[in-house]
């Protein structure tokens, strides 16, 4: 949650569904060992919106059919057919615009702090709370209120499988477990520096556990590069927390019906405090902290148009969800999906009948002829629908903020007034590429294995920071931030301290900036986090509208 977009979202690559099914074997999850099951397949176009959330899903079977929507198109010229079904009706499948409103901007409909400043964010006691009673108490109180809490005596909620409060009360026991396990890590250039800025650099776990006991402050371990199936979802873990899902659920049982995006081990070491940068994410979280202690400055999404990030919002949605892209939905899939969805599995189904039409054709069975006539004039409305699909999503594309209702900071000059110039980052020269490549080859293979490996410059060179974070320096004084930042003075900013042992519940949109500070004794400090999709229902057992994320979760899970 401290760092949200080091990974850019790609398409998701789904297979296509016809011929050759993708097996499991390397697309297996990432939970470890010790889940076993099979993986049920849905042919969905899932993992599309992850982190960053804002990539539209129609891109996968865009990609995936790239060429048969070419002949497609060539073949509807040459023979003057119609255009497929759904695109005369392109103007129906978009999403309804924000509800923003000229005060605050957003359509937010979520619980907002009752005072500007010096509000706290509430505290959940959940000691003496059974495990059939508090999954639905949070719920009710906070996740449906789109409220943040901290929650204290948790962590015996969160599964019979949670085991990382005392697996990983030891470096030396990581490290044997995990220690062989490339990372990537943020670097700052001073113990007063601060992290999310870009700069990264790839090691080992057991060599970055080597630093954190040495003393080293100056690496942070965020989120991490992920895999993909062989249909293009993401893993739900990456290492090294591949080698310790025995210590933790996928899934914890505090949290009820919402479903996970991912998972994240979060270490530092800074004794005098190191800040994340103001920020929001795209998914609720649940922050497990295990050492040392964090403090949070939270602005609610109603605030969006005061934050001054880096990116053009389009949207706010009622349950906070930020989007910087027309076609998202409130519950972070893209608007088409489940009618892209059900488009590949009829397709599928229709190549499959063919290939199975063919072969009858072949045996001279009877009344195959007319089977096969079938089956061609089957796969031929199965791809019409398929490219419909493909254009909406081209419709949809990305909003660039400036049209109507639908761009919340329409008419806000006051983003290009108080821009920084500092916030322009220079791209890496081609000298500076080839230096680094001829440094890099260079190295032995244990050398590269144990050494830090920078992958941007020192100087923070490289991509200009993602679109979700704040261009607000929370470094500075209130007062001089405000006057730099003049709309920052109409924002409200409640607070909060999470200790060892606390989780904080944060919902979705919620901009927050976290300095963290090293445990006295162990001299470090430690959070595991869940990501899940954010709600945009409201009953316990049916947080979501469409049952997407549950299938997709199925298919990116072992099942009994």
């Amino acid at each position: 949650m401290e760092r949200r977009g080091g990974r850019k979202g790609s398409g998701s690559g789904m297979k296509k569904k016809g011929g050759k099914k993708g097996t499991s074997g390397a697309g297996q999850s990432s939970a470890g060992s010790s889940n076993k099951g099979t993986k049920r397949k849905f042919p969905t176009l899932a993992g599309m919106s992850f982190a960053p959330l804002q990539q539209s899903t129609s891109s996968n079977v865009k990609k995936n059919n790239k060429s048969n929507k070419k002949q497609k198109r060539n073949n509807n010229n040459n023979n003057n057919k119609q255009q497929p079904k759904g695109k005369a009706n392109k103007k129906d499948s978009k999403p309804p615009p924000a509800q923003a409103s000229s005060a605050s901007g957003s359509g937010y409909a979520g619980w907002v702090p009752p005072q500007r400043r010096g509000g706290q964010v509430a505290v959940e006691e959940l000691a003496g709370v059974g495990p059939a009673e508090a999954p639905q108490r949070v719920w009710e109180r906070y996740v449906a209120t789109r409220r943040p809490v901290v929650l204290r005596a948790g962590h015996h909620l969160l599964g019979p499988e949670w085991r990382a409060s005392t697996e990983w009360a030891s470096l030396e026991r990581l490290r044997e477990r995990a220690g062989s396990a490339a990372v990537k890590v943020e670097r700052r250039d001073s113990s007063r520096g601060r992290f999310g800025e870009g700069r990264e650099v790839r090691t080992t776990f057991g060599t970055f556990l080597d630093g954190l006991a040495a003393g080293d402050d100056l690496h942070y371990m965020t989120t991490q590069d992920i895999t993909r199936d062989p249909d293009g979802r993401p893993e739900i873990i990456a290492p090294p927390l591949t080698l310790l899902a025995d210590d933790f659920p996928l899934r914890p049982a505090l949290m009820g019906h919402l479903v996970p995006a991912s998972l994240n081990l979060w270490m530092g070491n800074s004794r005098e405090g190191s800040m994340s940068g103001l920020h929001h994410d795209y998914h609720d979280n649940l922050y497990v902290l295990l050492k040392g202690r964090k403090r949070f400055q939270l602005f609610p999404p109603s605030d969006a148009a005061r934050m001054y990030t880096q990116g053009r919002i389009v949207r706010v949605h009622p349950n906070g969800l930020i989007s910087y892209q027309r076609g998202v939905r409130s519950d972070g899939a893209d608007a088409g999906v489940e009618a892209a969805v059900a488009a590949e599995e009829a397709h599928a189904r229709a190549e499959e009948e063919l290939a199975a039409a063919e072969a009858a054709a072949e045996r001279g069975e009877p009344g195959a002829d007319e089977r096969l006539r079938a089956a061609e004039a089957a796969l031929e409305s199965a791809l019409d629908d398929v490219l419909a699909a493909q254009m909406d999503g081209d419709d949809e594309g990305e909003g660039d903020g400036d049209d109507g209702d639908d761009d919340v900071f329409a008419g806000k000059d006051d983003f290009d007034d108080f821009d920084d110039d500092d916030d322009d980052e220079a791209a890496t020269t081609k000298k500076q590429k080839k230096n680094k490549k001829e440094k890099n080859k260079n190295k032995s293979e244990d050398e590269e294995e144990t050494e830090m490996v920078r992958i941007k410059d020192a100087d923070g060179s490289g991509p200009a920071l993602p679109q979700n974070f704040s261009k607000v320096d929370m470094t500075l004084p209130a007062d001089e931030r405000e006057a730099r930042w003049p709309l920052l003075r109409e924002a409200s900013m409640i607070e909060c301290e999470v200790r060892a042992g606390d989780m904080l519940f944060l919902p979705a949109g919620w901009f927050h900036n976290v300095t963290s500070f090293s445990d006295n004794d162990a001299g470090l400090h430690m959070a595991f986090n869940y990501w899940f999709h954010p709600p945009d229902a409201s009953t316990y057992a049916q947080p979501y509208h469409s049952n997407f994320w549950q299938h997709d979760w199925e298919a990116r899970t072992p099942q009994p």
